[in-house]
């Protein structure tokens, strides 16, 4: 699985990227969610950069935590990119004191949420796959 961290503003060192990385390939191994993608792409930017993406593509005004936009599309060489997730560093900087995290475990928390997003699940309506989802990954981490 290539996972691509896009994160210009290097918030992450090498190490940090390298162990999210690894977190992210193992919970996209995991047979129970039958991943069939070969690329995922990770990206940390601020709040006004997902504030835009959050108007253009959902309609709704001002930052948030994360976003995750499906692929699925069969790349010429032939592999297939799962999509991409969008994380504002800004966003869970100023969240993860309300939720009593650090700034790695937030990162992780919404990370994990992402990807799940990406794979299908949701937490609309009295479904709690993805929330007992969440909480697997993350006791792993």
């Amino acid at each position: 699985m290539r996972v691509c961290i896009l994160d210009k503003e290097r918030r992450l060192n090498a190490t940090e990227r390298r162990e999210l990385r690894a977190f992210i390939r193992r919970l996209l191994s995991d047979p129970a969610l039958t991943c069939k993608a070969n690329e995922v792409t990770l990206r940390l930017c601020d709040n006004a950069a997902i504030a835009e993406l959050n108007e253009k593509y959902l309609r709704r005004k001002g930052p948030t935590d994360v976003l995750s936009f499906p692929d699925g599309e069969k790349n010429p060489d032939g592999s297939c990119s799962l999509g991409d997730v969008v994380i504002s560093w800004e966003k869970l900087c100023e969240q993860a004191p309300r939720f009593g995290h650090t700034p790695k475990e937030e990162l992780y928390k919404l990370a994990v949420h992402g990807l799940l997003h990406l794979l299908g699940y949701t937490h609309e309506g009295k479904d709690t796959r993805m929330e007992k989802l969440e909480e697997k990954y993350l006791s792993a981490a």
